[in-house]
């Protein structure tokens, strides 16, 4: 209990291994109930205690049906069940083939004022994709973002007067946790091709574990300050025509995930 381990840190000595005589252990003062109240506290600890581990063994029996209730939700999301009864209410839905139309113009616009050639992106032609509700299409994730773009390879450190880097420990539960941070010093190129803005999907490109490969997190305006590493791979939705938190949690889908882990 806190009594005895508080009277044990104090009686403390010796410098290289802290250690307790007998003599300090018989000097310790410690409470004494009546016997049959001693028996009663130790039984009610049991109970407490045994409460408290089937507790734990509960929450992570918990924490792993909620992994799967998670991808159940997002399984009937990306399958028009979520929205089914409000899709039926609507009269006059436009059909995803004319917004993939757009996208494909903004796309083919951004590169001709960039000067770049756009890179086109294979075209479906599995037989087996599985139906769609009515108005939703199949098309490649490279059709509804720019030209994805790795990280810089700068090497980065805790010491550094510098920029923050974003690295794969700051991709967390779809967001990003910038609470560990290493930094490196850009010249103006570096920081407009490292860039980051709001809506930005940052996906981990390369990882020992085969279930962090792919993770993502969405850019939030306070993270646009940073820059992010070379083992992250930035994907930048055509906005306003794509939404960014939709294709997060389409990217989190155990669909998707399949996709990646298959590759």
């Amino acid at each position: 209990s806190l009594i005895y381990w508080k009277q044990i840190t104090e009686g403390q000595v010796g410098i290289g291994q802290p250690n307790v005589n007998g003599t300090k252990l018989s000097s310790l003062i410690v409470p004494v109930a009546p016997l049959p109240e001693q028996l009663a506290i130790v039984s009610k600890i049991e109970q407490l205690f045994s409460e408290l581990d089937n507790g734990i063994s509960n929450l992570k029996l918990a924490q792993e049906q909620l992994k799967v209730y998670r991808q159940a939700v997002l399984k009937k999301a990306f399958e028009g069940e979520l929205t089914k009864k409000w899709r039926e209410q609507q009269t006059d839905l436009p059909n995803a083939g004319n917004l993939l139309e757009q996208i494909k113009r903004e796309r083919e616009e951004a590169a001709k004022d960039s000067g770049k050639k756009l890179k086109k992106v294979t075209s479906l032609t599995e037989n087996e994709l599985e139906n769609l509700p009515k108005g939703w299409n199949w098309t490649r994730l490279g059709n509804l973002v720019e030209e994805p773009k790795y990280g810089t390879s700068k090497k980065c450190d805790y010491n550094i007067n510098g920029i923050g880097v974003l690295r794969i420990p700051n991709i967390s539960d779809g967001l990003i946790n910038d609470s560990d941070l290493k930094f490196a010093q850009f010249d103006s190129t570096e920081i407009e091709n490292y860039q980051l803005k709001a809506g930005d999907i940052l996906t981990i490109r390369s990882n020992g574990s085969v279930d962090l490969v792919g993770k993502c997190a969405l850019v939030s305006t306070k993270d646009e300050k940073y820059l992010y590493a070379g083992y992250l791979i930035r994907l930048r939705p055509i906005s306003p025509l794509v939404n960014s938190k939709y294709l997060l949690n389409c990217l989190s889908s155990i669909d998707l995930r399949y996709q990646i882990e298959s590759k």
